[in-house]
């Protein structure tokens, strides 16, 4: 059972820290703990949590999500 959460964990730790979104909208005016900061908060945990579910189950998906986002950048770099 050992063996089953320590690959699970190490799953979960690799997937989240992968991710690297575009930089999410600044909330510089919400006060912390306030309702807008708990549902940007939410809503920023979710979409990581979406991420990594989808990384998980499909990491194509993620390849071609990220260069989507390079050619729609101008992809004049080299990677």
């Amino acid at each position: 059972m050992q063996l089953i959460w320590s690959s699970l964990f190490t799953i979960f730790a690799c997937t989240w820290t992968l991710q690297h979104p575009n930089l999410p909208k600044q909330y510089r005016d919400l006060k912390p703990w306030s309702h807008a900061w708990w549902a940007a908060t939410i809503h920023g945990v979710l979409e990581s949590g979406k991420w990594m579910v989808v990384t998980v189950l499909a990491p194509e998906v993620i390849i071609a999500a990220a260069t989507n986002d390079w050619q729609g950048g101008g992809g004049g770099g080299i990677v």
